[in-house]
């Protein structure tokens, strides 16, 4: 009888390295003169939920934010902090300034459990000095005297995300105004660290140390079994084959159905659709094919997509009715004509 000899090399992938950092920063303005840096976002705040937001490297993040509270956008000036030697954001950013005399809030959703957060918060304006806006972060606070600032900014660390996906930012006054200009949101993502001696796989009562990688020789598809039945392959072409998939996913999209959401006009989407071949929001395939497909967020943004086409037909559908009955009246007011 032959003697099959089988080998498999087992160990713990682990990649070191130091935090991967992504930036997401916003200019809030009034709908004119955006700011014509593809780095930063402009947030025209006369729309209270904004779009999704991209990364400074260009790339489309699952992040909004809602703003609450009047959009009254006031100008700096085009000249504004010319003279400031190292400003706490681009003069461009501070020029425009959402101000109000009531608190109000920063929502931001769609972000992840297992990444931190740090926030900064910038707040200037040109006049009305002695007000202070006052930002607080989970019971956390930090004021910033508004009067021609340039260098302070309000500045939170090591967030992390509710529940619900989101860090929420009150905005209150400290005198007669509270002012905003914009943000800048840094998503770390923290490489696990290596395993301790002891914590590798066991094998026939064996531990094996950590190594580089786990896998077979000669061609043979990878299995993973319980009771000895495969539960999944990872075959010799890359393609992993599982009977379910269970992703575990916060920020999920549910708050397009709540009352502050804005709706884009269908007008909006199809100007984004001829521009860039894609839907708002939902990755190009050029993006897929060079930067690959997460799912969790990715059937974040469809569900988000479905629940923005069923509010879609819900609103064509009264509009539907509305025009039934009047096409009713019309009808009945003609037959009463030729009587």
């Amino acid at each position: 009888m032959k003697r099959i000899i089988f080998s498999l090399l087992v160990s713990i992938l682990w990649v070191a390295g130091a935090e991967a950092q992504k930036y997401i920063k916003v200019r809030l303005y009034g709908g004119t003169n955006p700011y014509a840096i593809t780095e930063w976002n402009n947030w025209d705040v006369n729309t209270a939920t904004s779009p999704a937001y991209i990364y400074s490297d260009g790339s489309i993040s699952t992040v909004t934010g809602v703003l609450t509270g009047a959009f009254a956008i006031g100008d700096n000036g085009a000249t504004y902090g010319s003279a400031s030697t190292n400003p706490m954001a681009p003069l461009e950013v501070l020029r425009y300034v959402s101000d109000l005399s009531v608190n109000r809030s920063l929502t931001l959703h769609g972000l992840s459990a297992d990444k931190t957060y740090n926030l900064e918060l910038y707040a200037s304006r040109y006049n009305n000095s002695g007000n202070s806006t006052q930002f607080v972060i989970n019971g956390v606070s930090q004021a910033v005297a508004t009067y021609q600032n340039f260098t302070n900014k309000a500045s939170f660390t090591s967030l992390a995300a509710n529940a619900s996906g989101q860090i929420v930012v009150s905005i209150e006054k400290l005198n007669t105004y509270l002012y905003i200009n914009g943000f800048t949101l840094t998503e770390i993502s923290t490489p696990p660290p290596p395993p301790a001696t002891g914590d590798g796989w066991s094998l026939s009562g064996n531990d094996a140390t950590a190594a580089q990688f786990i896998g077979t020789k000669n061609n043979v598809p990878l299995l993973f079994k319980t009771n000895n039945v495969s539960q999944m392959r990872i075959t010799t072409g890359g393609e992993v084959q599982v009977k379910k998939l269970k992703v575990t996913q916060t920020g999920w999209a549910d708050y397009v159905f709540e009352p502050h959401y804005k709706l884009r006009p269908l007008s909006e989407v199809e100007k984004f659709i001829n521009k860039h071949g894609h839907l708002p929001e939902v990755p190009s395939a050029k993006e897929v094919t060079t930067e690959g497909l997460n799912v969790g967020d990715n059937q974040a943004v469809l569900l988000k997509k479905i629940e923005e086409l069923t509010l879609y037909m819900i609103e064509q559908n009264k509009k539907l009715e509305v025009q039934g009955k009047e096409i009713k009246v019309l009808q009945r007011q003609a037959k009463s004509k030729k009587k």
